[in-house]
C-alpha cells in the first residue's frame, strides 16, 4: 500500500493498493505521477496522484524492480532490477517498457539515479586572442539521450544519494 499523509497534520488521509513487497517510490516534478517499483510483484505501478488511479507494468519473472528514479522533464522512469543485471526504462507518456539497459556482471542492483548532463563535454567558448587548448575528453560512455550518465550501484546494500533540487 502506499500511504496517503496530509502534510499539515501528519495524518494517514487513504492508501492506494500496489503489489506486494514496494521497494522504491519516486514522484515527478510536477507532482502528477507516482511510480512505485514493487519487487515481489515483478510490477511496476503509475499512480495519478490526483484520481489514485493506476496502471500496472508487469516485467518479466526474473526482474525485480527495487529502486525509482525520474528523469528531468518526468517522460521516463528508470527501475533498477535487484535480481538481475538490467535497468529498466519506462516511458512515462505511454506508459509502457521503453528499453532495457543491460550490465553484464552487476547482479543485485538496487539502486540507480539518473541526473541530466553528467559526464556531457561542453567546450568553453575561446577569446579571440587566445589560441585554445583541446581539452582532453574522458574516454567513458556517455548515454546519447541528453548526455545521461547512469548511475548504478552494482552492489547489494549500496546507497547511492541522488542529488535534486526538489527532494521531497
Amino acid at each position: 500500500m502506499v500511504q496517503i499523509v496530509d502534510v499539515a497534520t501528519f495524518t494517514s488521509t487513504g492508501s492506494i493498493p500496489v503489489g506486494t513487497d514496494p521497494w522504491g517510490i519516486d514522484i515527478t516534478s510536477d507532482d502528477k505521477t507516482l511510480v512505485v517499483a514493487c519487487e515481489d510483484a515483478h510490477n511496476v505501478y503509475i499512480i495519478d496522484t490526483t484520481t489514485h488511479a493506476s496502471t500496472i507494468i508487469p516485467l518479466l519473472g526474473t526482474d525485480t524492480p527495487r529502486d525509482v528514479d525520474i528523469l528531468a522533464g518526468d517522460n521516463d522512469a528508470f527501475i533498477a532490477s535487484g535480481t538481475s543485471d538490467t535497468v529498466i526504462v519506462i516511458d512515462l507518456t505511454i506508459p509502457a517498457v521503453d528499453t532495457t539497459i543491460v550490465f553484464p556482471g552487476a547482479s543485485t542492483s538496487n539502486a540507480v539515479s539518473v541526473e541530466p548532463q553528467i559526464g556531457s563535454y561542453v567546450p568553453a567558448t575561446p577569446t579571440p586572442s587566445i589560441t585554445p587548448t583541446p581539452t582532453p575528453v574522458p574516454d567513458t560512455p556517455v548515454m546519447s539521450t541528453a548526455g545521461l550518465v547512469l548511475l548504478l550501484a552494482a552492489l547489494s546494500g549500496l546507497l547511492l544519494f541522488r542529488r535534486r533540487s526538489n527532494i521531497r
